[in-house]
């Protein structure tokens, strides 16, 4: 069997997979995942090639020891960015498409050979960071004089790899520096700029051989395999690898998302420049297709709030819940179990509720029996919860409240016998309005969680109307004398100096009074103008230390 390397890398990360034919399918392997970004350096954003291309050695490396021989491997990237390079070593720093220096030349470029004359030639849509900006950016400053070549960065790690330099036709046209219709570099945008025709080789089609690894890298990743250009632009491998029939459009969403055709030409008349369309090269078409938001901002999001969780493991668990609705048909079946027996039952209806864990076995006919006449009620339950709706069926047929995740907490440091204890205590609190005696250390926790037991028995009726919760208004009266102060502003006194804000504010939400400052509020609001248009005392309420941070 021969085993194929797909070394795919993103502007967030990084991956390896191992392809193969099986029963007339393909099969793959992710082998290796790493994660990519940019860093800062001399107040510019560039990429760390270094750590690139340890990190290719390392996927090869991990694919060979798994799978033996690797027939072959191709490296796709994002797409814009370079490597200046000499005879001897690679110009740093390899600057990010994200960083903002080739700003400044566009007009200057533009001055030299119209956007409406270079879209005509190339068919690529205006984006700031585009290559031949950036390359234009790089000969006023004079790093161009002490190149003779660059490579996109799959070319680069290529070279690195083989010391072959190839340049490749499907990423060479994100430069804005090829013709639509050659196909070649347009020797006629490089004599207006003045860039030097040195850098700009032949281009290459996808499936040529570029050559074995060097020894000392076969070494190093424990074996000999050869490197192929495959369409070295992810865009374009992406949508090679979709299986569409007819002119059907794509979405290949990554840190950019593009919606796009495959056509047989570029399509770069006035109507398609004005919608700023692009036309980039494919394997034997031309993929017409618009920049749309990609998964950037989410990728953002992950760095700044969770970087070391991946995102299955964030998803999974946002797919938890932190609370459900408790039947009192659940309670009815722990009434006729022991302790231990409801404790086993309590526990399981936990797990399948807010784990996808497996439940464990009952361990005799009746609490099998007791099971399986609760599951399919937990299953609709549960799809209920998931999507955020409330069954109105269910909550008027039978009485209920809310068990959140912090019992189950308390249930998992306790024997089968505590719990059970402890579930009849909260049913019978909840359903009886009683409470029974317990011992330690039952009494403790119990007493922890009357406290949600309480706002749960504040609701109007429990089941008859499914629970809806009465909302109680804090007074004026109330607040001035939760937040009275010997000195400063008085709650009356901010309310008269901002007419506006409205007392929204109910009895659940009582404790954001706990330290609010009258006077402090005042000044921050008169700072900040977002806050000083703000007519909600709870909005102000919830973001007190936001604003009163500075004062």
């Amino acid at each position: 069997m021969e085993y194929y390397l797909a070394i795919d890398i993103g502007a967030s990360s990084g991956r390896h997979i191992v392809g193969w034919r099986e029963n007339n399918e393909i099969k793959t392997d992710e082998v290796f995942r790493f994660p990519n970004g940019t860093k800062r350096q001399n107040n510019c954003l560039v990429w760390d090639t270094d750590s690139l291309f340890e990190n290719v050695k390392k996927g090869i490396k991990a694919a060979i020891k798994k799978y033996g021989q690797i027939k072959s491997l191709a490296i796709d990237t994002w797409g814009v960015d370079y490597v200046l390079v000499n005879r001897i070593r690679s110009l740093s720093p390899c600057f990010a498409y994200r960083d903002s220096r080739a700003e400044t030349v566009i007009d200057e470029v533009h001055g030299k050979m119209s956007f409406e004359e270079l879209y005509r030639r190339t068919g690529i849509q205006f984006q700031p960071f585009n290559t031949v900006y950036q390359l234009y950016d790089d000969m006023k400053r004079g790093r161009l004089d002490r190149a003779n070549d660059f490579l996109m960065i799959p070319e680069y790690l290529n070279y690195l790899l083989t010391g072959v330099k190839m340049h490749e036709y499907t990423n060479a046209t994100t430069t804005g520096l090829v013709n639509a219709e050659t196909k070649e570099y347009d020797k006629d945008i490089l004599s207006a700029l003045g860039l030097p025709t040195r850098l700009f080789g032949q281009l290459y089609q996808s499936g040529t051989r570029v050559g074995l690894l060097l020894p000392e890298i076969a070494w190093a990743v424990g074996g000999q395999t050869e490197v192929v250009l495959c369409a070295s632009h992810d865009t374009a491998s992406a949508v090679e690898g979709i299986a569409m029939t007819g002119n059907s459009p794509y979405i290949s969403s990554g840190t950019w998302s593009l919606l796009g055709l495959k056509v047989p030409q570029a399509i770069t008349d006035e109507k398609s420049r004005r919608a700023n369309y692009s036309n980039e090269g494919g394997v034997g078409y031309v993929r017409y297709q618009k920049n749309i938001m990609g998964m950037w901002v989410v990728n953002r999001l992950r760095g700044e709030l969770c970087p070391d969780k991946p995102f299955q493991q964030i998803v999974e668990q946002q797919k938890q819940l932190k609370q459900f609705t408790f039947y009192d048909l659940y309670w009815d079946l722990m009434r006729q179990s022991g302790d231990a027996s409801a404790g086993r039952l309590v526990r399981n209806i936990c797990l399948y509720m807010f784990t996808s864990e497996t439940v464990t076995e009952p361990q005799d006919d009746r609490e099998n029996f007791f099971w399986s006449n609760i599951v399919d009620l937990l299953e609709e339950d549960k799809q209920i919860e998931m999507s955020g709706k409330k069954s109105k069926n269910l909550n008027s047929k039978m009485r209920h409240f809310t068990f959140v995740d912090t019992y189950y907490k308390a249930i998992k440091l306790m024997t089968e016998a505590e719990s059970g204890q402890y579930v009849k205590a909260i049913c019978e609190y909840m359903f009886n309005g009683t409470e029974r005696k317990l011992k330690s250390p039952v009494d403790a926790y119990f007493a922890l969680a009357k406290r949600k037991l309480e706002l749960s028995r504040k609701r109007k009726t429990i089941g008859s109307i499914g629970g809806k919760q009465e909302r109680i208004k804090v007074t004026d009266e109330q607040v001035e004398t939760a937040t009275k102060t010997e000195c400063g502003v008085s709650f009356e006194e901010f309310m008269s100096m901002h007419p506006n804000v409205q007392n929204d504010l109910y009895a659940s939400r009582q404790h954001l009074l706990k330290g609010i400052d009258w006077a402090w509020l005042d000044i921050g609001m008169d700072r900040q103008p977002r806050w000083k248009r703000c007519n909600s005392l709870y909005q102000l309420l919830t973001h007190y230390k936001e604003i009163v941070k500075d004062v």
